[in-house]
Order: structure tokens, then sequence, then C-alpha cells
């Protein structure tokens, strides 16, 4: 009697990778188990529509199978003694594209995480942070993305590079408040002029304040590493106002450029850094002046002069009071700059008119001051003085003041005449003389009464024949002995100035 032939079929399965797993394996192992009722003779493996191939061992299984990128289907099957084969079994895996990122950077700082060389999966989104070190900043990324965030998301690619660059902090060296004007070229107004305050950080990050007439309008922004900034600014009255800022991050210069664009104009805008001047370094500017702003010599204007005191502390921190020679009060406290330069900016006339000017002090032996100054005055019909308002650029003159100076030149002159043109008749000439302590008096100026401390006169004018007094403002330059000033009448303001003796 023959033996049964045998028709049972092998069984094949796979253990691992799970079904559909998703690899990165170049050469995936593939494991798996194969039974039979008596032998299982071997076990073959192909990949897609590949050849079979025989795998390594029968029972236990498995194969090193090549895979594609993207989706492979792995197809195995079991032989035993009698040539029976088992039902072909298959599973799938995926496989992803990867490659290695060049993550470098320059300067000081770390990036997180460290992937440099990292074998990454392309296609798939990373982040990386880029942060500098201590008293240096973030630059930006280069290579194949660019952008200024320091947290960097990319999708990895093939052969990828990316690079973070940080630099020293420039800010550091530059960071303070800043003072300044801006002032449109051949036509200021108080409209178009007027001044800025601007605040830099450690970071480069900006808060500033222009003023303009009665308005002030803040704004904020960030300086880039080039030490550059332009900002849109919302004012009252117009669309808006473009700001363009460059902050001196090389030259020590301490200043602040740029330019302010409105609807039909454009102001050209400087400020400065106040030096940290103290009593151990005190300005080279400390101390008292006096001074006055020329008249006009054109009929739209007062032919008087004003006149302010001004005071610079050991700090650098400058004070001007004065009168412009319509009587329209003047004050201003801000610092002086390291160059002996000060921004004066005040508003009149309700914040419709305004005084603008750069005045430069001189730290030598003659101690003077000098600046053009912008006066503006609206019209104001019916108005008793300048009722048609007037835009005026005159000369300002000043000079170091103290009381011991001052009291030598009363002690060295028996009589001071003073020379009034502006008032009818044109021009008349007063001799004063000192009648009581640091009085002036004589003939239509009874009182000229002198403020020591300050250097600043202040009386009444009255014309022959009438009883009417008229206020007087005046002040001397030292040690020239130059004096000017203004008396106000009722429709104009003369000038009044001293005659030195020859």
């Amino acid at each position: 009697m023959s033996a049964p032939v045998d028709v049972t079929i092998p069984r094949i399965t796979f253990s691992s990778p799970a079904a559909n797993a998703v690899v990165t394996n170049e050469v995936l192992t593939v494991r798996g188990t194969a039974s039979d009722n008596a032998t299982v003779a071997r076990v073959e493996w192909a990949v897609g529509a590949g050849e079979f191939q025989a795998a390594n061992g029968t029972k236990s299984w498995s194969a090193q199978v090549p895979l594609e990128i993207g989706t492979n289907v792995v197809s195995v099957v079991a032989f035993d003694a009698r040539t029976n084969v088992s039902v072909i079994a298959t599973r799938t895996f995926i496989r992803l594209a990867t490659s290695p990122l060049l993550l470098t950077h320059t300067g000081q700082g770390t990036i997180a995480p460290s992937l440099n060389g990292a074998t990454l999966i392309v296609g798939r989104p990373y982040t990386v942070t880029a942060t500098p070190a201590p008293r240096n900043l973030f630059a930006g990324w280069i290579g194949g993305v660019v952008t200024n965030a320091t947290k960097l998301r990319f999708l990895m690619e093939s052969n990828l590079m990316l690079q973070a660059n940080f630099v020293t902090n420039p800010f550091i060296a530059t960071k303070g408040t800043y003072r300044g004007l801006f002032e449109e070229a051949g036509h200021p107004s108080p409209a178009s002029s007027g001044s800025m305050t601007l605040s830099v950080t450690e970071r480069g990050s900006i808060t500033a304040t222009l003023r303009f007439g009665a308005k002030a309008v803040p704004f904020s922004g960030q300086f880039d590493l080039e030490g550059k900034a332009t900002r849109l600014v919302r004012f009252p009255g117009t669309n808006l106002l473009i700001v363009t800022l460059c902050l001196d991050l090389t030259n020590g210069t301490d200043l602040v450029t740029g330019e302010i664009f409105g609807n039909s104009w454009t102001a050209t805008l400087l400020a400065f850094r106040p030096p940290a001047f103290n009593q151990g370094h005190p300005s080279p500017n400390a101390g008292r002046y006096t001074l006055f702003v020329a008249g006009s010599t054109n009929d739209s204007g007062p032919m008087g002069h004003g006149v302010a005191a001004v005071s610079i502390g050991v700090n650098g921190s400058t004070t001007l009071s004065g009168t412009m020679a319509d009587g329209s009060k003047i004050a201003q406290t801000a610092p002086i700059s390291k160059d002996g330069q000060w921004p004066l900016y005040a508003t009149l006339y309700g914040g419709q008119g305004s005084v603008l000017s750069w005045l430069s002090f001189t730290n030598d032996d003659s101690r003077s001051v000098t600046g053009r100054v912008h006066w503006i005055k609206p019209a104001a019909p019916g108005a008793a003085l300048y009722p048609g308002g007037f835009t005026n650029t005159i000369p300002a003159y000043g000079s170091g003041y103290t009381a011991n100076a001052m009291t030598n030149l009363l002690g060295s002159q028996s009589e001071f005449c003073m020379a009034i043109t502006g008032l009818p008749p044109e021009t008349r000439t007063h001799c004063l003389t000192l009648t009581a302590r640091n009085t002036l008096g004589g003939t239509g100026l009874p009182a000229l009464k002198l403020d020591l401390v300050t250097g600043l006169c202040t009386g009444n004018y009255s014309t022959p024949g009438s009883p009417r007094l008229f206020p007087v403002k005046f002040t001397f330059l030292l040690p020239s002995g130059v004096g000017c000033g203004y008396v106000l009448g009722t429709n104009v303001s003369a000038s009044l100035v001293h005659l030195p003796s020859p």
C-alpha cells in the first residue's frame, strides 16, 4: 500500500516590521515565521514585481530587503519538501527620503536643537532656534531659508544648508535718549518743523515723540543692524507721515539723522545723545550766558531785539528763559551736546507759531553763542502788534555772563547811552547813569532795573510829552559791552541798543 500524498500547503506570516510601517532605511530587515505539517523547505521574498529570492531560515526567517523611496510591497512565500507552496503573503512598507542637514553659525551664539549633520526626513517640518550670546544680537538666517526670525520652522530638503549669523550688539554703545529738531528747508512752519525726543534701547528698539506746535505725536519702531528705521506715523490733519531715521553705529558721533515726509513737505531731522556730564566730568559750556535775538530789518516783523538768559549746569542741563521782541515769553530746558549744540524749540501764540534754532555754544575763551532763529507768528487780524503775522529768520548772539563781570562794567562807565529806533521820531538817544543799586536811570528810562544774577534788565520807557509807559527788556553781552533789547509800543516793537563808550 502506497503512502498517502501530502497535499497540505505551508503557512507563512510577517512578524516585523508592522504593516504600513514608515521607515527611512535603504535596506530593511523583514522577519517572519513559516509552518507546515511536515517540513518547511525554504522561504523566498520579492519586492514589487521583482524576482523572488531565498530568505534566511525557514520556520523563523528573515530577509534584507532593499526599498525604493515611496511605497514598497514585499511578498513572501514558503515551500515544503513535497513542493507544496503557501499562499503568498504581502506587507506594505513606506520609505521616506532623508538627507543630512548642514547647520552652522557665525559669531557668538547657539542653535537648538543641535541638528548639524543629522539625517532628517525630506519634506518633514523641523524647528530650530538661534540664541545670541550676551552682548550679541541675531543677524538672520541665510542658506536654504532667509529670514530674520530667531525661531526658524523649515521643511527639510535634500542637501539643505542653514546658517545663523550673530553679531556684536552695536546698540549697547548707542542706547540712550536723543534730542533734536526737524525743519523744512527754506519754509519752516509749525506744521512742518518742530522737535523730537527719541529713546533707543539696548536692543535697538525706538520710542519717540514729534512735537508740532501744540501737538505731540508718539511713535515706536526698531533700528535694523545698519542703524536704519522707517516708520509710517499717523498724524492729525494729514494721512500719514513717513519718518526715516539713521543711527550712527560706527563713528561715535552720538547722532541720529533722517527725514520726515508730509503730504507736501519734507523736513530734515538731526538729534544728538547728550554726554554723561557730571561733577567729575563737567560740561565745558557750564555757566551763565546772556543772549539777544536780532530785530527784523523788514516791515513784517519787530525791529526790537528779543532777550534771554541761559544757564548751563555741570551736567549739561541747559535752561533758557526770555522774551521775544513782541513780548512773547519763551522758555525751554534741554541737554547740550558734546559739541556745544543746543536745540531751541518753543511754541507761541497758542501753538500756532514757534521759535526754532540750533544754538552753538563755544567752550573757548570767547564763550560765544550764535544761531539762526526761525520765528513764526501767524496772521491775527485785529491784533495790536503785527496782525499780518511774519516768518523771519534772524541771527541770535550771546556771550558768557557773570555777576562780577557785570559789576565791573557798571563801575567802569559813568554813563550808558541808549539809542531807540522805531518809535517816532525815528531815533532817540538817552544817556543813563547808575542811580541806585543795579538800576540805570535817566530821561525816558527812569528805572532800568538789572537782575544781576541773570543779566537781564527790565523797565519802562516814556516818550516826551506823554505819560504812557512802554515795557522795556534789555541785556548786555560781556565782555564787549554790546547791549540790545526792545521797547514795546502800542503797535510796534522798537529797537533799544546800547552805544558803547568810545
